[in-house]
């Protein structure tokens, strides 16, 4: 398959009227209408959808190409990639597993140069036209493994960021760095003659201190999340590092973006229900040691912020904390688990539903209680201090 196939006029207005279309039935169209694979046409349909949430940045430059489906799945969303590019100060940049090349390309606005590797010769090809059509012109391109760049190549970067597969041979998930494709842990000291900074991508998934371990030389991990969601966690392995990480939970939004650095700080005191309710952002839930990132909210005599059980990580107060890391929300009943006493507060039967250390999950609350999803409402199910199943009827503040 050739680019200019799917850069002709008639294929690119074929696309345009299509774009908003089922990709399904756009493929048998297409397979009347064109002489090529129409595989790769959908893909643009397809592709173009997902980009325009996904990576908005794209969808404006028609003669922009996406890549297969799967491609569009793995790759990093513009948010996560624009907050990636910007954390860290550099010149050059080598990404040994561009993939669709969207770390790259924020990388690459950041350098003087980049490197794009990538074994797929059709994505290679992709990603070096986009770069054309966008106006990038400081990115090189190398088509073959990570491991054939690094024995052929003589330059110093002052960045090198590699997103290990994280599938075996058979299709399995993998989760240690030693499993992963390419196995930077037996590569750390090849790059290392190239670079005195790594940046490792890592599966939302990834035990933290596993990966530390595995790594070594790991100087900070910033863990990512997005709309309560993690996304991932990174490794910034620095030759020569020796002291412990310094690690950052992140929040990214399109208003703001939080950030909270874990610090020495008191243990948490217990108590029931306040007048206000704290969700730590996903990052934060992901790491855990939770008095070590919301330390500023401890007071020295542990009087300020209250957390609700050891393992329900719910905080309360009576006065308002403004600049929490996380979702806040304003109490409005404490009830035992029962569906009278609950629906007595819920008078449209919808509310949004969360489960922190619950004896059922969030599905199964909504069923009991005859619940739909939606409304200005939150109820929350925990365990408290003693062990009771306890609800929470909320708004968010």
């Amino acid at each position: 398959m050739e680019i200019e196939n799917l850069l002709s006029p008639e294929v690119l207005d074929f696309i345009k009227q299509h774009k908003t279309a089922d990709p399904k039935k756009v493929a048998l169209q297409a397979h009347r209408k064109f002489d090529f694979p129409v595989g790769f046409l959908v893909d643009q349909i397809s592709g173009w959808q997902k980009a325009k949430k996904k990576l908005p940045y794209l969808i404006e430059n028609e003669g922009v190409l996406f890549p297969p489906d799967l491609n569009m799945q793995q790759c990093s969303s513009e948010q996560t990639a624009s907050y990636k590019a910007s954390l860290l100060s550099y010149q050059s940049v080598l990404d040994l597993t561009g993939g669709f090349g969207v770390d790259t390309y924020f990388f690459a606005k950041q350098a003087k140069k980049a490197v794009h590797v990538e074994r797929d010769t059709w994505l290679s090809s992709l990603v070096k036209h986009n770069f054309s059509m966008l106006g990038i012109s400081n990115t090189a391109f190398y088509n073959g493994i990570a491991e054939d760049f690094l024995d052929s190549n003589t330059e110093v970067f002052d960045l090198i960021y590699i997103d290990p597969a994280r599938r075996d041979e058979q299709g399995g998930k993998v989760f240690k760095f030693a499993d992963c494709e390419p196995n930077v842990v037996n590569l750390k000291t090849q790059l290392f003659s190239m670079s005195e900074k790594i940046l490792v991508k890592a599966s939302p998934m990834i035990d933290i201190t596993q990966g530390i371990r595995e790594l070594e030389n790991v100087s900070k991990v910033w863990i990512i999340s997005s709309k309560n969601e993690c996304k991932e966690v990174l490794f910034w392995v620095v030759k020569g590092f020796e002291g412990d990480a310094e690690i950052t939970a992140t929040e990214i939004g399109n208003e703001k973006t939080i950030e909270v650095k874990q610090q020495a700080a008191p243990t948490f005191s217990f108590s029931e229900p306040l007048k206000y309710l704290y969700d730590p952002i996903t990052s934060i839930h992901k790491v855990g040691n939770y008095h070590l990132f919301l330390n500023r909210h401890c007071e020295p005599n542990g009087d300020f912020l209250f957390k609700l059980a050891a393992n329900t990580h719910l905080f309360t107060s009576e006065e308002l904390i403004e600049d929490f890391p996380g979702r806040v929300f304003e109490i409005e009943a404490v009830l035992p688990y029962n569906k009278k006493e609950i629906k007595k507060h819920l008078i449209e039967q919808k509310a949004n539903v969360f489960t922190r250390n619950f004896c059922d999950s969030p599905d199964q609350l909504k069923k009991k209680l005859g619940l739909k999803d939606g409304g200005e409402k939150f109820v929350i199910g925990f365990s408290d201090l003693y062990g009771t199943q306890v609800i929470l009827v909320c708004g968010l503040k």
